[in-house]
């Protein structure tokens, strides 16, 4: 749809003018697929949420600094990557 969008005449910035309809059709097509699968993410994680609220009495969830545990340290060699220490061989 967006390569057929992109094919098609848009509306003229310059003059103001409005572009044909069949492309205000297929930017309005292009914006229903995009809603439905934000909403079909936004219902899987719903319901992941939900079954895992129902099976578990208690969620944890731990806020790492990952960007620092796999940052390279200073004088640390060639191998001293936390996380990536089998990456970097």
């Amino acid at each position: 749809m967006q390569r057929r969008a992109a094919r098609q005449d848009g509306p003229d910035r310059l003059t103001g003018r409005r572009g044909p309809k069949r492309r205000t059709r297929t930017t309005a097509r292009i914006g229903r697929i995009h809603a439905r699968a934000a909403d079909l993410r936004r219902g899987a994680l719903h319901q992941a949420t939900t079954r895992l609220a129902q099976r578990h009495q208690v969620i944890v969830v731990e806020d790492l600094a990952v960007a620092n545990m796999t940052r390279r340290k200073p004088g640390a060699g060639k191998g001293g990557r936390g996380l990536n220490r089998g990456e970097a061989a």
